[in-house]
């Protein structure tokens, strides 16, 4: 898998908003694939949400340890929230769960 392309064509980005400066590794949720055969890294993928509630993602080809926080902030694309929550397409029927259903019997989206 190589993951030098960004994660959607530039004329599908939601929008050109820039992610707030990385100042730690904290900043981030970090998610590194791990391939079992070789026991090495295969890629990284890595989001932040903002205090307002916006999202941005990004991955690389590169060991996390070798990534700088400059690599990692210009890696970040604002991720829109129509592709997180999606809109219900119009020949889908919904059903309204039921007020006894609870978290021990059904999960629920």
């Amino acid at each position: 898998m190589v993951l030098t392309e960004p994660t959607r064509p530039a004329d599908e980005t939601q929008s050109s908003r820039k992610p707030p400066p990385i100042t730690s590794l904290r900043d981030l949720t970090i998610i590194e694939a791990w391939d079992s055969e070789t026991n090495t890294p295969k890629y990284v993928t890595f989001y932040l949400v903002t205090p307002d509630e916006e999202v941005y993602f990004g991955q690389s080809p590169k060991n996390k340890k070798d990534m700088t926080l400059t690599e990692y902030s210009a890696a970040l694309e604002h991720i829109g929230d129509d592709e997180i929550y999606p809109k219900v397409p119009t020949n889908t029927l919904l059903k309204i769960a039921p007020d006894s259903l609870d978290d021990s019997s059904a999960f629920i989206k």
